[in-house]
């Protein structure tokens, strides 16, 4: 069962007329929330690198629709966010996204049922960021952002875990699309370059770099 703490989020959504009157994007004393990466297609690959020269890479594609994160990386876990606007255009903020999922297989054969556990996956993001907002027209904006992410993925094994984590340097730049004064749809192109990493399993561990290309889109509200 897949849980994702985002799904919570818009209800915000609903608070959308947050402010039947609000500002456009951008000005001083702004709050903005997001529910981020709801939908998208990400490239993504995860590059291990053991002593002795051993090296392997995992390379997906991951499309998804009202939930991403099923790809080689946790870069696409969609994401709660919180940004301030601390002068005209530009924020500082940041995002939050978790899952776990778990399952079971049940087989019969003759009279005897046979119950095996799936791995239970628990992933999670955490990215702060500053960004600024540039006007295009009316009801578009373009709001780029960067920051550091930081990454978690627990898989629970027999006989042992795996403990994978990684930093990133996250890139956006999202066209912020308001059909409504306060609330407006985020689409555009997101970047996230591993910089470091590692993976653990058992005792043995080794050097891990993930990195994901993607366009995603999410829901933004603010007052």
């Amino acid at each position: 069962m897949r849980k994702a703490l985002f799904l919570s989020s818009f209800v915000v959504a609903g608070l959308v007329s947050f402010n039947a009157a609000a500002d456009e994007l951008g000005e001083p004393g702004q709050i903005s929330l997001g529910a981020e990466r709801l939908f998208g297609v990400n490239f993504g690959s995860v590059k291990v690198e053991a002593d002795g020269g051993a090296e392997s890479t995992t390379s997906a594609t991951d499309i998804g629709l009202l939930f991403n994160g099923g790809g080689p990386t946790p870069y696409t876990i969609p994401r709660l966010a919180l940004d301030y606007f601390v002068a005209d255009g530009v924020s500082i903020g940041g995002s939050l996204g978790f899952t776990s999922h778990s399952g079971e297989n049940e087989s019969k054969l003759g009279g005897t049922t046979t119950s095996t556990d799936h791995p239970s996956v628990t992933s999670f993001a955490i990215a702060p960021r500053v960004g600024y907002v540039i006007p295009l027209t009316d009801g578009v904006d373009l709001w780029a952002r960067g920051g550091i992410t930081y990454w978690q993925r627990t898989t629970e094994g027999d006989p042992d875990d795996t403990k994978d984590s990684g930093l990133g340097l996250g890139l956006e730049g999202l066209f912020v699309i308001s059909p409504i004064e306060g609330f407006g749809i985020s689409i555009g192109p997101t970047i996230d370059f591993g910089l470091s990493g590692s993976t653990e399993v058992g005792d043995a561990d080794a050097d891990l770099t993930a990195t994901n290309f993607g366009l995603n889109a999410g829901l933004v509200g603010w007052f």
